[in-house]
């Protein structure tokens, strides 16, 4: 296989060279200037013949290249030419692997063609479905019964990534109303928007709230009356989303309370907690008869105490004591309400 740009380009370049009705039998010289031309511009010399004869080696027999191009040498006309007519590297059939790959992209595409940022290319997005569908109608009902997508149950907020992202793109700041669901208040917000980011099937923007010096994030379906202050705003130099939710959980990020947490996991779910880490930090520190125990540097948050909390029974809490303390709160107050 190539390992690099200037390979496939070249490999490109050559199927072009041979398919030319207009120029035919090409020389390896004039395919080596053709090469350079594509790839270099007007500059000369930076192509061997022997990389063009070591090309066609490659695009006649690599297995991992899959061309197995027909390319003969013609002694009359002291050029090169494909022995089949009709042949092209660019007509080779997809493996079984890469057309299901490219069909499940294209019905993954398919999912957000209504929503508004994406409205330019409806017709693009049903063109690619069309074509590489799972089958020849977009809504045949088979589909449902072989695939099913995740999909939001009330408001998601998708209208708003069209107005918060081109006020991302143009340095705009924006203005809405927001539904804090756990203080249950209703308040306005002035924000300048940096960053669109979805978890869990939901979108969120983060931004810089200048009244209190910081960066928040803002869940789109629980904002309402969004407004773009057409004001040219100068980004700030600091913003680091990768720093801002290095220790995250999920989405909740920023100034949380760091923490150096231990727990012990028992089977079957230490077997999915070993193939799905809940966060890139965490590390397997012992193996135990029955699960393992891992260590992770993680925030203190609700989406924290969430996952803890799904592994039920067979979770055990090592350190810190205050995490341990807040698991027991949540459990007894749980109780309580079901007894």
């Amino acid at each position: 296989m190539p390992d690099n740009k200037s390979a496939l380009s070249r490999y490109r370049t050559i199927d072009r060279c041979l398919r030319n009705n207009m120029h035919p039998y090409p020389s390896k010289e004039e395919i080596r200037d053709k090469c350079e031309h594509d790839i270099f511009g007007e500059i000369a010399g930076k192509i061997s013949i022997s990389q063009i004869e070591k090309d066609f080696d490659a695009m006649r027999n690599d297995p991992g290249l899959g061309y197995f191009a027909p390319i003969k040498y013609h002694k009359v006309r002291k050029g090169y030419y494909y022995d089949e007519a009709d042949y092209s590297i660019e007509k080779l059939p997809l493996s079984p692997q890469e057309e299901d790959a490219l069909k499940f992209a294209s019905l993954t595409l398919y999912q957000y063609r209504n929503i508004a940022i994406f409205e330019h290319f409806k017709e693009a997005i049903d063109k690619i479905y069309t074509r590489l569908s799972l089958s020849r109608k977009p809504e045949d009902p088979q589909v449902d019964e072989f695939v099913h997508f995740e999909r939001t149950l009330g408001s998601d907020g998708n209208e708003w990534l069209q107005p918060i992202y081109h006020a991302i793109a143009n340095n705009h700041p924006i203005s809405f109303e927001y539904n804090n669901i756990y203080k249950q208040e209703q308040k306005h917000f002035d924000l300048i928007p940096y960053l669109l980011k979805e978890n869990r099937n939901k979108w969120y923007v983060l931004g810089w709230y200048e009244k209190h010096q910081t960066y928040l994030i803002f869940a789109l379906d629980r904002m309402s009356n969004v407004q773009i202050q057409h004001t040219l705003v100068t980004k700030r130099k600091d913003f680091n989303p990768e720093a801002i939710f290095k220790h995250s959980t999920g989405i909740m990020g920023g100034n949380s309370e760091l923490m150096q947490v231990e727990i012990e996991v028992s089977e079957p779910l230490s077997v999915l907690l070993e193939k799905h880490p809940m966060h890139p930090s965490q590390q397997t520190i012992k193996k135990l008869k029955d699960g393992i125990r891992v260590s992770m540097e993680v925030i203190n948050s609700p989406e924290l105490m969430n996952q803890l909390l799904s592994f039920g029974k067979h979770l055990t809490i090592i350190k810190p004591a205050t995490l341990k303390k807040k698991l027991r709160a949540e459990l007894e107050e749980m109780l309580q309400k079901n007894q």
